[in-house]
């Protein structure tokens, strides 16, 4: 799911067909699977600024979708196991953790946090379905193990406390590492959208802080904040982030503290 999927799900698939005149197109199939979300994204209308219980709705609404329209295909239980796991935080919270494997395969050593993406709004309420399907073909694809993590999300939770959630997972799958199966010099770090955005800062703060060591980083259409203050024309409705889209989103996380320079 794109940036523009997390926050605002029906105006990203409304742009879709906008881009079809442009140079940069989307490939047929996707469409063709898109169809009833592009449908359906016709008659919602746009939440207010700052609406972000109606943005959950509407991306829970659309996820359901989603999952039903594309039926089994989505379905790669067989041969993935999930595990459960919790972990507590410096200030008492308790997260949940999800371990994907290949069932009855010799572990290969290595091993990835992954980090859902969500606009910083979104949790597994909402996205949980998507993510669970797009970890387990990862899995299937790669024999890699991951783990995922059920961070804290803005408003409720502004920054530092997603990253922080995140970087607690690392260190959690470092500790546990040798029962997993895992080496903890082979881990990597993966996220899409603003997973993408917090996994850059989970290696950041792993390098400032001599936490674990990241054999890797996967960053997917990571968001994160704008320098240029721009959109490019040619990409804008498929790639970029629109400018007041995106100082919601930093709003939404940094509070007052958005837009100050050196934030």
């Amino acid at each position: 799911m794109t940036t523009e999927a997390a926050d605002n799900v029906p105006g990203l698939l409304r742009s879709i067909t906008e881009v079809e005149s442009m140079s940069l197109q989307f490939d047929p199939q996707i469409l063709q699977e898109l169809a009833p979300q592009l449908a359906a994204a016709a008659d919602m209308k746009q939440p207010a600024v700052g609406d972000v219980a109606t943005r959950r709705l509407d991306t829970r609404r659309m996820v359901d979708q989603l999952m039903a329209s594309r039926g089994s295909a989505v379905e790669i239980d067989v041969g993935i196991d999930v595990e459960r796991y919790s972990l507590t935080t410096g200030d008492g919270a308790t997260l949940g953790l999800s371990w994907y494997r290949r069932a009855g395969s010799a572990a290969p050593g290595s091993a990835v946090l992954y980090i859902r993406g969500g606009g910083m709004i979104l949790g597994l309420d909402e996205v949980g379905d998507l993510y669970d399907a797009t970890v387990r073909g990862y899995v299937e694809a790669s024999s890699v193990p991951m783990l995922v993590v059920d961070y804290r999300i803005a408003p409720e939770y502004a920054h530092p406390v997603p990253v922080e959630d995140c970087y607690a997972a690392l260190e959690w799958l470092a500790a546990h590492a040798s029962e997993l199966g895992a080496d903890p010099s082979r881990l990597a770090v993966m996220g899409d959208s603003c997973g993408g955005g917090l996994a850059a800062g989970v290696c950041l703060l792993a390098r400032d802080r001599g936490g674990p060591a990241i054999a890797q980083q996967l960053l997917i259409y990571l968001m994160r904040r704008r320098s240029d203050g721009g959109t490019r024309p040619s990409v804008a409705s498929v790639l970029d982030v629109a400018l007041d889209m995106d100082l919601r989103r930093q709003r939404h996380q940094l509070g007052r503290a958005a837009g100050r320079q050196g934030r």
